[in-house]
């Protein structure tokens, strides 16, 4: 019997079974984390008030990095403060038990001022969902409160796709309405002469050291065999824990046909509603804490996500398997039909 693992939380891991005798998949639940763990569960003392700037579309400055070029998930590297302004921290809490609340970890993106897309997977849970909260900006959760330019907004509600499927991991996509819009024309400048600001995400202007912007949404152009990144707090090996700070990979996708090859499972679950990334014998791979995070094409001067992370073999991170992405231009009408960004 193999299992496919979805690449969300450290404890609330769900699980996909083939049996013998006929396919049939089974959810089920891991041991319970220690969730006072303060890396894996954020602290948090207030939401802070944010206002708009920008309108839902996308715009010609999606996907800028705050630093030029390309470049612990597992076999990854830290990447610098605030490169990518769209990654999100995603902490889910559930009613666990009568008694005890728990929460995990996910990643995703900013798509909008309004918008994160995320895994389905990360918010549809076999407990109770309580809340949710997006931390935008944030590069050392180990910092906790501590960190500057790290902004909390509590999600105001959240949808998955209406054709998701736990039991087959199929249409592993969702979209978090944030209760507050993300400023992207930074309130640090006003009044501060001194400050160097320059334009980014369409014509709102912001500040060099407090930029946040939204990534492209990669509806066209090549899927398999490119160079790709994959960015997150994910685990750093199979027997390790959630990295501090937000790594980075660089990889490459490869064709769904030699992705399920790879394995039994992935040949009854890939579609071509997935692109699949090399992990090079293991060195390079997604993993637990990593779901909901994006996979990114570099389009010349800026970036642009193409899948969302959603799962890999129960064999592990650093087996060597492809690790599996939900491919974001097969999602473009529940995108565009739900929170408008087109």
């Amino acid at each position: 019997m193999k299992t496919v693992l979805l690449l969300g939380f450290l404890g609330l891991v769900l699980a996909a079974s083939a049996q013998a005798g006929g396919v049939s998949y089974i959810r089920a639940v891991a041991p319970e984390p220690d969730f006072s763990d303060p890396a894996t569960l954020l602290a948090a003392e207030e939401y802070v008030r944010l206002a708009s700037s920008m309108n839902s579309r996308q715009t010609q400055r999606c996907g800028v990095p705050n630093k030029g070029g390309k470049a612990r998930i597992v076999g990854g590297h830290e990447v610098d403060v605030l490169e990518y302004p769209w990654q999100i921290a995603l902490v889910v809490r559930v009613q666990y038990n009568e008694t005890t609340q728990a929460g995990g970890f996910c990643g995703g993106t900013l798509i909008s001022d309004q918008w994160v897309l995320t895994a389905a997977h990360c918010v549809d849970l076999p407990y109770p969902v309580l809340s949710t909260t997006v931390y935008v900006g944030a590069h050392d959760l180990s910092l906790s409160r501590e960190e500057d330019g790290r902004t909390e907004i509590v999600g105001e509600s959240w949808y998955t796709h209406p054709e998701w499927d736990s039991s087959t991991v199929k249409n592993d996509v969702a979209l978090i309405k944030l209760s507050q819009p993300v400023t992207f024309d930074g309130e640090c400048r006003r009044g501060r002469a001194d400050i160097q600001c320059e334009p980014r995400c369409g014509n709102a202007c912001f500040c060099v050291s407090d930029a946040i912007c939204p990534v492209c949404m990669g509806y066209g152009g090549d899927i398999e065999k490119i160079d790709v990144e994959a960015i997150g707090w994910g685990k750093t090996s199979d027997a390790g824990g959630r990295a501090d700070t937000l790594q980075r990979i660089h990889t490459t996708t490869m064709t769904n046909s030699a992705c399920r090859m790879a394995d039994f499972v992935f040949f009854l679950l890939v579609s071509s509603n997935h692109v699949c990334i090399e992990t090079h014998g293991g060195a390079k791979s997604v993993c637990n804490g990593d779901s909901g995070g994006p996979l990114l094409r570099w389009d010349g001067d800026r970036y642009s996500q193409i899948g969302v992370v959603s799962f890999g073999s129960s064999k592990g991170c650093e087996s060597g398997s492809p690790a599996v992405f939900s491919r974001v231009d097969k999602y473009h009408s529940f995108i565009c039909g739900t929170s408008g960004v087109c």
